[in-house]
């Protein structure tokens, strides 16, 4: 494969001071899956990902982007832009980008088809018209920005790999307008918002179909966009298109001080978090590095830490230090780990430093390890081969499984007799699965990502005067009927899914084969709070009768006592007098031992005569009683 890097010059010479307040701290970025943040051992990346990269410390990028997400439903569904807002501070900046999934409809207002033939399902609420609909969402987003102290900017969306004579196609371009007319094209449309609204706008469309037309059909495909897919980028693209929207913020003076666009080394992530990690318990990470203007043109970068991290070219053998060699100046995009490893009980902080000529880049690295020898494990499984049962072992609370926009088809194997698993998982070609099917039995033909309203979900709680921390996720998953199933699973603690974190996404898949999703991510979930897990599907085209396949699901991990399971309070509805709590307004009480575990229900007196002696803490709706047995 051809290394192909084009530099484009900046359009001014120097920088003029910036405009953003002393105060100011972060960019958020608003947008879709272009946009998004991916896992690093994907090989998709968006642009916001990657925009940190190009900024000094003194800023940083909170990147909201989600996967799906339209002007509208980022707008309307209760993750994503209310909390957003809450985030948003007075002098920060909001850089806002849709169209991707506005146009779910051909550039008709999916609301209203919908109306208009209220007993089927004929269209992607999500779609948005470029002149009304679109424009409404953008203006609402601009007012509440500035509502907030806060500046707003429009970035129009980057191209999709659409060619046709060596140019970007129209459509590719986000106009679906017949040749040559403009009435369904969204970047007009946001472009005529920009100046209705005096709102600074990073044309990404021109810039990026520029950068994806230099490379060509067929080295763009190779080296800029994710294989089979025209629209998501590869860390190669998003890399270029980040810096692409870095060159335009200096040449316009937007935040132009805290932005290095020419910067020579790209390290992703810009720092590694490794989490809550075990004492002895070794945490990875795998990382990606680029290089661009090296100097000398041929030579090595270096990537040093020292202990307890180490580094690694192949997942395998760890130093402190490892080079990778680069020529004609351009170093392509290379992936190496870093891990930690520690007895010692505390935060460990430390420093990866790469390096190459006069250039030098320090990435952070952060482990938090824990002892939580003191707790109680716990687990809760969903075999899922004939019903949604689970069986369940400590001190949590399961939440059953439900469904959004989905339904379980039936049990059953994904191909009877010919269903391959992965090696050692102990099950056989007939082995029966969870097989859930999308509501109206017919996967829509024009989705190329997750609907967020779509999903399987899964769950677990803590009790009162606990709290519990996930070691493990596992589960098995899988499409019937054909290799189009995609899917991606994410966890949350947040019912709305604000700040979601993905577990795993499966966008190439063999039909009739279960894979295996094993995580060790160390998740602490407060008291009186609960984990989800969503596994959202999708189809890549039109289709009836395909499945998503489901076995074996597993939540495991370590039961603590919380320090205010000793302070609860006494509430004047709940006595305890002789052994016996009761409720003066009726309603049921459940008791907890102190490790969390529920020991008894009852709907109206409970007689607490039969248990050991010890302390209980007695919940009745929001109220709690400590009781001394």
């Amino acid at each position: 494969m051809k290394n192909k890097v084009y530099l484009f010059p900046l359009l001014v010479a120097a920088v003029a001071a910036s405009v953003l307040p002393m105060h100011a701290k972060k960019v958020h970025t608003i947008g879709d899956s272009t946009m998004a943040t991916y896992d690093e051992t994907s090989d998709k990346r968006g642009w916001g990902q990657m925009l940190n990269q190009f900024f000094t410390s003194e800023l940083q990028v909170n990147n909201r982007a989600k996967s799906g997400a339209s002007s509208k439903s980022f707008y309307n569904e209760a993750p994503y832009w209310a909390t957003v807002k809450t985030q948003i501070e007075a002098g920060d900046y909001v850089f806002i980008q849709f169209s991707h999934n506005d146009e779910k409809n051909g550039g008709l207002d999916g609301d209203e088809i919908q109306a208009a033939n209220p007993d089927s399902v004929v269209a992607d609420t999500r779609g948005t018209a470029p002149f009304t609909t679109y424009k409404e969402y953008l203006r609402k987003y601009i007012d509440e920005t500035r509502a907030l102290e806060a500046t707003p900017v429009l970035v129009t969306p980057i191209v999709r790999r659409y060619f046709s004579g060596g140019k970007i196609t129209q459509k590719g371009r986000h106009n679906l307008s017949a040749e040559g007319q403009h009435d369904l094209d969204y970047v007009q449309a946001m472009k005529e918002v920009a100046q209705e609204k005096g709102v600074q706008l990073i044309d990404h469309t021109e810039l990026t179909a520029e950068l994806v037309e230099a490379y060509g059909d067929a080295d763009s495909k190779a080296q800029l966009y994710c294989p089979g897919d025209d629209t998501h980028t590869s860390a190669t693209g998003a890399m270029l298109f980040a810096r692409l929207v870095a060159q335009d913020m200096v040449r316009q003076n937007i935040l132009g001080e805290y932005v290095d666009a020419e910067a020579s080394l790209i390290v992703n992530p810009a720092e590694v978090d490794f989490g809550k990690g075990y004492p002895q318990a070794v945490k990875t990470q795998e990382c990606t590095i680029m290089g661009m203007d090296l100097v000398p043109a041929d030579g090595v970068v270096t990537l040093s830490t020292a202990a307890p991290f180490a580094v690694s070219v192949d997942g395998v053998t760890y130093t402190e230090t490892i080079t990778l060699a680069y020529t004609n100046g351009s170093l392509a995009l290379a992936r190496f780990f870093v891990s930690c490893s520690s007895q010692e009980i505390g935060v460990l902080e430390g420093m990866l430093t790469a390096t190459c000529g006069d250039i030098k880049k320090e990435i952070a690295l952060k482990m938090n390890v824990v002892d939580l020898s003191d707790g109680e494990p716990f687990n809760v499984y969903w075999d899922l081969s004939r019903d949604d049962s689970f069986v369940s072992t400590g001190a949590v609370t399961p939440v059953a499984e439900s469904w959004s926009k989905m339904y379980v088809q039936k049990y059953a194997a994904p191909k009877n007799e010919a269903t391959t698993w992965p090696e050692g998982s102990g099950h056989g070609a007939s082995d029966k699965t969870q097989r859930n099917l999308i509501e109206g039995d017919e996967w829509p033909g024009n989705e190329i990502d997750a609907v967020s309203d779509r999903y399987i979900q899964f769950g677990v709680s803590t009790n009162p005067g606990t709290k519990f921390t996930v070691d493990t996720i596992g589960m098995y998953i899988g499409g019937a009927g054909g290799s189009g199933m995609r899917w991606r699973v994410e966890y949350s603690i947040d019912e709305n899914f604000g700040n979601e974190v993905v577990l795993a996404e499966y966008l190439s898949i063999t039909s009739n084969t279960m894979y295996a999703i094993e995580a060790m991510p160390m998740i602490e979930v407060p008291e009186e709070q609960t984990l989800y897990i969503r596994i959202y599907p999708w189809y890549k085209s039109t289709a009836t009768g395909k499945t998503l396949c489901l076995s074996n699901l597993y939540i495991g991990g370590v039961v603590s006592k919380t320090s205010n399971v000793d302070d609860v309070e006494s509430e004047d509805a709940i006595t305890y007098t002789g052994n016996v709590v009761s409720n003066s307004n009726g309603a049921p009480l459940a008791i907890y031992s102190t490790t969390g575990a529920c020991v008894m229900r009852e709907s109206g007196d409970a007689d607490l005569s039969h248990l050991p002696q010890g302390v209980y803490v007695v919940k009745s709706g929001d109220t709690t009683l400590k009781v001394i047995r």
